[in-house]
């Protein structure tokens, strides 16, 4: 960058990973001195391994919402010049505003701020397309820009359009290789490592509380009560939900991570595999698949799970089993953009067999319609009684903010009840549902 602010020349420098790694260690330290309790994260364009950057290392602190202006003081007593606090977000510099190395930012941990942030640096870290787009925007402006202010400020809209793309995605995306033993190594690393599962049905986005209320409101409306396995269960949400319903519940998941964020909620969780599990014939009431069948490439392994939740469940119970749709993950790797010539093998596959493409992070293994969902629930040996959407069309424009008006959260769900069952219409969720007893 050409310009100067405060007498400092702003430039885009090479990377030297190892210099800038010791950097953030040594400022996490001093935050971590100060305040014990925070989260701290490294993120901008430093934390991206062989990216351009400003010689300048970007820290996120996470406090208690009510806390920011507080441990922001506490900061600045320890030699932090503190430039400014407005709309839960505050943000000093060292050595000084004049002359900046670092700049820690305090924000409410796990709000808005913090996701936004820590969901683009992830971004950039896994998708070469969203390195390639936020580069050539700070190339621009290091050739145009004036001040510090103003280059964050022409930023934003790339950043939020960045942004906002990669969240409408984020649980559609996936991989070409049909190897299991590649996915399932990297559903250990996304999930483990990548992504906060903890957080995406209740604040990572607006979708995420319609997503979490519509699938409560599908699984109570076919099992009234009983014990109850979440095969593939996260973080236990949706376990935790249903137990303060009266539910038993048993939760089994494959991420650590994930088993262990759900007995920090109390539920009854363990490491298990949805194709193998370890639970006697007809020991359940019900079991509910909400993950497992999109992380598994081949038909034959999701027949195989889908057989496994059939075989614990008594006779006339119920087995819920979600998919992803194929027609949404399709939306969401071509609209917005010119159709190419010739048309990309991979879009192909994607809507013709459900394939998942090779440009995108999540370890998906496959999509499916509703029609196709429906037939291996019905293959697997199950009466099925009904594939529905779950989030209905406006689940998407939910996905793609933080927040929304009452009012438009409200009309989302009317709209997701409506048009549930409506033929052709539950392919428009991001989620589908089959329902089916076992015989």
């Amino acid at each position: 960058m050409r310009g100067t602010e405060h007498g400092q020349v702003i430039e885009l420098v090479g990377r030297r990973d190892t210099e800038l790694r010791a950097r953030y260690s040594a400022l996490e330290a001093r935050v971590h001195a100060v305040l014990p309790d925070a989260g701290i994260e490294h993120i901008g364009s430093t934390s991206v391994p062989g990216f351009v950057a400003k010689d300048v290392v970007d820290v996120l602190v996470g406090v208690r919402s009510g806390e920011i202006a507080e441990a922001a003081d506490a900061l600045r007593d320890d030699g932090m010049d503190l430039e400014g606090i407005r709309a839960g977000h505050a943000w000093l510099s060292l050595p000084s505003h004049s002359a900046r190395d670092a700049v820690v930012h305090v924000v409410e941990r796990g709000g808005a701020q913090w996701r936004d942030r820590v969901d683009f640096r992830d971004l950039l870290t896994t998708s070469a397309d969203a390195r390639a787009s936020y580069l050539a925007i700070k190339r621009q402006l290091a050739e145009e820009t004036t001040s510090w202010g103003s280059y964050t400020a022409r930023k934003a809209p790339i950043v939020r359009a960045l942004l906002a793309r990669a969240r409408l995605t984020a649980s559609l995306d996936g991989m070409t290789s049909a190897d299991q033993q590649d996915i399932d190594a990297r559903i250990q690393t996304y999930y483990g490592e990548v992504f906060d599962e903890h957080v995406r049905l209740t604040t990572r986005s607006a979708q995420g509380p319609l997503e979490f209320q519509r699938t409560q409101e599908i699984i109570r409306s076919h099992v009234p009560g009983g014990r109850v396995l979440d095969i593939g269960g996260g973080a236990g949400i949706h376990s935790r939900a249903l137990m303060d319903a009266g539910y038993e519940m048993e939760m089994i998941d494959p991420v650590v991570r994930h088993v262990e964020q759900a007995q920090e909620a109390g539920v009854r969780a363990s490491v298990g595999d949805a194709r193998e599990l370890e639970h006697a014939d007809q020991s359940f009431d019900a079991a509910i698949l909400l993950g497992p069948l999109y992380h598994l490439a081949s038909r034959e392994d999701r027949l195989r799970a889908l057989r496994e939740a059939a075989r614990v469940v008594r006779a006339g119970g119920v087995v819920l089993a979600a998919g992803l749709s194929r027609y949404v993950a399709f939306g969401a790797a071509s609209l917005g953009r010119p159709v190419p010539t010739p048309f990309p093998g991979e879009w192909a596959a994607l809507i013709a067999d459900g394939t998942p493409g090779s440009q995108l992070r999540f370890p998906a293994g496959h999509f499916h319609t509703a029609e196709e969902l429906e037939d291996e629930v019905a293959d697997a040996g199950m009466d099925v009684l009904e594939v529905v959407g779950v989030e209905g069309p406006a689940g998407l424009l939910l996905e793609s903010v933080a927040d929304v008006h009452p009012d438009v959260r409200e009309a989302a769900l009317t709209v997701a009840r409506a048009a549930s069952a409506v033929p052709g219409i539950p392919d428009q969720s991001a989620h589908l549902i089959a329902v089916a007893r076992v015989r």
